[in-house]
Formats: structure tokens, C-alpha cells, sequence
């Protein structure tokens, strides 16, 4: 099962992001791609910031998911943060990032597919939780 980091979501939604049709392939590659909540809530954050009204922003999410095969799943928000606050200290990363990893390792996701660079530095610490970064900026 693949995690999909927020940043793939924009770029995938965002047809004159330069990471667009990078994002399309990952998407496209990965058969049992999944996000929680916790990706929505970055997402309506994201685009909010680009003066978006709420009605544009349900509408950008709610392409996203006639576009793909992505699945939601529901974790409790106590798992997330205890489990974000158990790995903190080992994968030192910012704290929504280590949100997105708890979430991960809760839902059971054997890949994390993100073009965010921080995580390919942190890979020898999220691998111990049986993690793969991929990350194709990063090879």
C-alpha cells in the first residue's frame, strides 16, 4: 500500500504544476494508493493560501478523486499524534511530516511517495518502521 504525500495531491490536481505529469505517472503506477484526513486538511490549507474560494477548493478535491483510484482511510487523530510523538525523536522530521509517517505506519503502508527531499534524508529512519521513500527528484 502507497502513502501519497499532500505535495504529489497539488501537483497531480495542478495541470501548469511542472511536477504535474511526474505525479500523473506515479499515480498511475501505484495500484493501491492511499491518503487519510490528514491530506485533505493540508490540501484545503495549500489552496486556500492561493486565495481559492471553498467552493473551487471542493471541487479541485473532489477531481482528485474521480481522477484516481485513491482511497481515504480513517485513522484516529489519538493514534496519529501518539504515534507521531513515539517516532518523533527517530525520524526528526517537522511535525506534520511526522504525522504523515504515523498515519503511514497506522494504515500499513509499505511506500511513502512524496517529492518532498526531506523524507529521502530521513529514509534510513522511516525504512526501520518498514517504509520505502519514494521519491522520483531523488532517485
Amino acid at each position: 500500500m502507497e502513502y501519497i504525500d499532500t505535495n504529489i495531491l497539488i501537483s497531480l490536481i495542478d495541470k501548469n504544476d511542472n511536477k504535474h505529469e511526474m505525479a500523473n505517472g506515479l499515480i498511475k503506477k501505484y495500484n493501491s494508493t492511499i491518503i487519510t484526513e490528514l491530506n485533505l486538511i493540508e490540501m484545503r490549507s495549500v489552496l486556500s493560501r492561493i486565495e481559492l474560494q471553498e467552493e473551487e477548493v471542493d471541487a479541485l478535491i473532489d477531481y482528485l478523486f474521480i481522477k484516481t483510484d485513491i482511497k481515504i482511510l480513517d485513522v484516529d487523530i489519538t493514534k496519529c499524534l501518539k504515534k507521531g510523538g513515539e517516532i518523533a525523536n527517530s525520524v526528526k522530521l517537522k511535525t506534520l511530516d511526522c504525522l504523515h509517517i504515523a498515519n503511514a505506519i497506522i494504515v500499513g503502508a509499505d511506500k511513502f511517495i512524496t517529492f518532498d527531499r526531506d523524507f529521502k534524508i530521513k529514509e534510513e529512519y522511516i525504512g526501520k518502521y518498514g517504509i520505502e521513500i519514494i521519491n522520483p527528484l531523488q532517485g
